[in-house]
């Protein structure tokens, strides 16, 4: 929920090459779960569930070969 915010999108603009997310902007993207209200972790878990059934259903596997460096499959969202 948190990698799909408004938030996250802002620091992502802010601080990466705002192209690839690696894991650099996942780990440098602070959050503490510690401190979120257990009915609003229930809540944002159905939407995360709602979200990725949905990225199933409208997605497609993209494949690149890119010759010396082998072959890429990506899960992307169909525009």
């Amino acid at each position: 929920a948190a990698l799909n915010s408004n938030l996250f999108f802002w620091f992502f603009n802010s601080y990466s090459d705002v192209r690839n997310v690696n894991r650099r902007e996942i780990e440098e993207f602070r959050l503490s779960m510690d401190e979120v209200e257990s009915e609003l972790i229930l809540i944002l878990s159905d939407l995360v569930n709602e979200l990725m059934q949905d990225f199933q259903r409208n997605s497609q596997y993209l494949t690149n070969n890119y010759g010396k460096y082998g072959v890429l499959t990506i899960q992307s969202w169909l525009f």
